[in-house]
């Protein structure tokens, strides 16, 4: 029991670090890059760069989930086939995207940052969580991660001057993030077991094309909800609230960490023991850390508006809706990672993508136009992550699937 806590709360503090060090670093690259680039330019950036954080769901393929399960449950000595198939998928898929935008670029003439920009999936195909998860030892991980983003974010105080500069923001996260995959392969190809088996790795391509397309495909769908305010904004030419709306964004990003690294610590255990206890205690947790969130966003948002109300006044309204937000996707991550997966049946992921994008794409083709802006973007972010959570929730109970 005691060694079981153990990997737990290892697996806890290594994401809680990894995941907090990925999403603060861009934190505190903002004012650097737009008090240098301006809000315009840094607008743009974010507008490019949203547009192919939908890709990387298609590279990843929903293997950073699918990975574990796989790994955990499988003979250990098929580790070294299960993990150069998922790297040969990741990088076919990641330089097919960048091939694309390569002649979308050249073809009709489009601002060669999206091009720039494309380069980032390298990292996310080099990118190895699920190989670490499986094993319960995040601490080489971390240590690539965190050294990663202090490179990146050393490398934009000292070349980042001006506007002129814009190109060396998407090229410095690309070589960093891709310099920490590649490190992270090489201790994978260390320490896999076995030998690489063709014959295996064909089978273990078809059934990832199988299920992984169901977790990929729901993934793919939410990720629209995500980035869907920002290309929003960016297609009505709105870059100044493309960058308001990303700090924003953050901010959700950042209270939602905890709720992806509990759901994430748990899913090993769970996933090799199916103990309802550590299910049901990984709900409780989430949903105590959501309580806690409360007085954190009624500060936000005091302190937003004492510092920046010349630029933006964030009413109560917005803090409720990134409340909102937040809470239903610790209950929807934590469903989807330690049921619906372990379970076996991702096709629901993929239904609860469909159906929350569905509302989200109506309700933001019904409010797209002069009078869409930050508020708007926000408040169908909330909305979109309710319906992917109600649908998940729904399934869960009416089918028992927590009983398998």
């Amino acid at each position: 029991m005691k060694k079981k806590f153990n990997s737990i709360f290892s697996n806890f503090v290594n994401l809680a670090v990894s995941k907090s060090v990925e999403l603060l670093v861009p934190i505190l690259a903002i004012p650097l890059l737009i008090s240098r680039l301006g809000i315009e330019s840094y607008g743009v950036y974010i507008y490019a760069f949203s547009i192919f954080a939908i890709f990387s769901v298609l590279v990843r393929l929903g293997l950073d989930d699918y990975g574990v399960k796989q790994l955990t449950q499988s003979d250990k000595h098929n580790e070294k086939t299960i993990s150069l198939t998922y790297y040969s998928i990741k990088f076919f898929l990641a330089f097919l995207v960048i091939l694309t935008s390569f002649f979308a670029v050249t073809l009709f003439e489009i601002n060669y940052i999206f091009l720039l920009c494309s380069l980032v999936l390298l990292g996310d195909a080099s990118d190895s969580i699920w190989f670490f998860l499986s094993k319960n030892n995040l601490r080489f991980y971390t240590f690539t991660k965190v050294i990663s983003k202090i490179l990146y974010l050393l490398l934009l105080y000292l070349n980042v001057q001006s506007e002129a500069d814009l190109f060396l923001v998407p090229i410095f996260y690309a070589l960093i993030s891709f310099g920490a995959g590649l490190f992270q392969m090489g201790y994978v190809y260390q320490n896999s077991l076995g030998e690489f088996k063709f014959f295996l790795s064909k089978k273990l391509g078809k059934e990832i094309i199988t299920k992984g397309s169901h977790i990929v495909g729901s993934n793919f769908i939410s990720v629209i909800k995500d980035r869907g305010g920002f290309i929003s904004l960016g297609l009505l030419g709105l870059n100044s609230y493309v960058g308001i709306y990303d700090i924003i964004y953050k901010v959700v990003m950042v209270l939602n960490i905890p709720p992806q690294i509990i759901s994430t610590s748990y899913f090993p255990r769970i996933s090799s023991e199916g103990s309802k206890n550590l299910l049901f205690q990984s709900f409780f947790v989430n949903f105590l850390y959501s309580a806690i969130t409360i007085p954190i966003l009624i500060l936000i948002q005091y302190i937003s508006n004492l510092l920046f109300s010349e630029v933006f006044i964030a009413d109560p309204s917005v803090t409720v809706a990134i409340f909102c937000a937040c809470f239903f996707y610790s209950i929807s991550i934590n469903i989807a990672k330690n049921i619906i997966i372990i379970s076996g049946n991702t096709l629901v992921l993929l239904i609860s993508a469909i159906a929350s994008s569905l509302v989200y794409i109506s309700a933001l083709v019904f409010t797209f136009g002069e009078n869409f802006d930050v508020y708007m973007a926000l408040y169908l972010f909330a909305l979109a992550y309710a319906v992917e959570m109600l649908v998940r929730l729904i399934f869960v109970l009416v089918k028992k699937v927590y009983n398998t």
